[in-house]
């Protein structure tokens, strides 16, 4: 008897499905997967299966070696009792569909560090500030999984959130951790290992805060005040980021010679990937 997975691409079809095939004495059963891929996201060689040219594959990839891990787990305990012996392909793929639907359910912090190892490190340092506000306000969080954080859970986590003394100087602070945190149950449900949706009509309250705009004549205090020598350099970054049209300070410190065209200036912005180009005043 022996297991490997199969893409399973039906004539006249684009897609394929994904299945667990368990093969016995000439004779093969299929367990589906969940997952649909083209032949050209699917690849295997000597090092064993790919999940390729799909945004999602990193998800993919995490949520396949789960189940299998699991079918693999459940078919080596059942051949260890000696229960699989006189069964061909058909009976014991139907064992193992039986004893695992129990045993499918993904770790939420497993999936939640997966996701966030995927982003760029600024992005990645965020999720890990949501993931230690989370385990402050349930210390069993490591436990659950994804299927375990309810509406209710949700629900309480913002009003712990919210009754910090830090955060209640920084009301929309709570928004970006539930912000994060519905991103990576979104993703868990385009992976297809969850269906859970505890954000489902779920209103992320912003609060508005007050106005910090400067005069005009604040901006000439600013930029003509002298200051102490130490402190030059700052205040030479802010009126640059103000010329240049509030460029953000990590682009600004990752600025060449060579973005400068003539009177433009031209950059990538690293958070959106967008290209700027602005006239130096």
């Amino acid at each position: 008897m022996n297991t490997r997975l199969f893409l399973r691409v039906r004539k006249g079809d684009d897609l394929g499905v994904l299945q667990y095939a368990i093969a016995k004495d000439g004779k093969t059963a299929y367990i589906p997967l969940g997952i649909r891929l083209r032949a050209d996201q699917w690849r295997t060689d000597r090092r064993g299966w790919h999940i390729i040219n799909d945004d999602n594959a990193a998800y993919l990839t995490a949520y396949v070696r789960e189940r299998v891990r699991v079918y693999d787990k459940v078919l080596m305990d059942a051949t260890l009792e000696g229960g699989l012996r006189d069964l061909d392909a058909v009976a014991i793929r139907d064992i193992v569909q039986r004893r695992a639907e129990g045993q499918q359910r993904t770790n939420f912090v497993t999936f939640y560090r997966q996701y966030m190892d995927g982003k760029t490190e600024r992005t990645a340092l965020l999720y890990s500030y949501t993931l230690q506000r989370m385990s402050e306000y349930d210390a069993a969080i490591d436990t659950y999984t994804l299927d375990d954080i309810t509406r209710e859970w949700v629900e309480g986590f913002e009003g712990f959130m919210r009754g910090r003394q830090r955060d209640a100087k920084n009301p929309n602070g709570t928004n970006i951790h539930l912000r994060n945190l519905r991103a990576v149950f979104n993703a868990a449900r385009d992976a297809k290992v969850t269906t859970a949706d505890p954000f489902h009509h779920y209103r992320i309250r912003n609060v508005e805060t007050a106005k910090r705009d400067m005069t005009a004549e604040q901006l000439r205090d600013f930029f003509f005040t002298p200051t102490d020598p130490e402190l030059r350099r700052y205040q030479d970054f802010m009126q640059l980021s103000f010329l240049l049209r509030g460029i953000n300070i990590v682009d600004l410190c990752h600025l060449r010679k060579a973005d400068v065209h003539g009177d433009r200036v031209e950059y990538i912005r690293s958070k959106t990937g967008k290209r700027y180009s602005v006239k130096i005043e």
